[in-house]
């Protein structure tokens, strides 16, 4: 016996004649992809200006970290390391976004590099020098700069008068 859509045999429902519309049309998952690009496409960015700014971060703690293991060594040995195994970093545990170097200068100072490996991240530099105070003692001193994304920063020494002054840097 059928009533309406539904066939019934013996008291109990059979069928529906026509199927339940299920799941979802062409025209809703169009609407849902469109809505997930667009907010994709908002969140993209800046999501990648905070991975850039946690790797340059990194970098800036590790050429802090290797300009105090300088220090450490001119105190110990009275002259500046001239490499990463000198200072006891052979195995630097570093992301491979930076290259980092140590530089021996003429004059006595030493340079401390962070080498971005890619254009989007800016490079730094730790300058470490040695001057004396007013009591003849030795005073070890240390400035962090920081590059542009087309140049690394090379700090430079300079003496001017009594005083002492960093070319070629933009100080942290």
């Amino acid at each position: 016996m059928t009533f309406g859509n539904v066939c019934y045999l013996g008291g109990f429902r059979i069928a529906n004649r026509e199927a339940q519309p299920q799941g979802f049309t062409l025209l809703e998952l169009m609407i849902v992809v469109v809505i997930l690009g667009l907010l994709s496409a908002l969140v993209w960015p800046s999501f990648m200006r905070y991975t850039t700014r946690a790797r340059q971060a990194n970098a800036l703690k590790y050429v802090g970290s290797l300009s105090r293991a300088q220090q450490y060594y001119f105190l110990e040995h009275a002259h500046f390391a001239s490499s990463l195994a000198e200072l006891g970093f052979n195995h630097l545990d570093a992301a491979p976004d930076y290259g980092y170097a140590v530089k021996l200068a003429d004059n006595g100072t030493t340079v401390v590099v962070a080498a971005p490996a890619s254009d989007e991240l800016k490079g730094y530099a730790g300058l470490v020098y040695t001057t004396t105070d007013n009591g003849g003692n030795a005073v070890i001193s240390t400035v962090v700069c920081e590059g542009s994304r087309t140049a690394i920063a090379t700090p430079t020494l300079l003496a001017v008068g009594s005083q002492l002054k960093i070319a070629d840097c933009a100080q942290l």
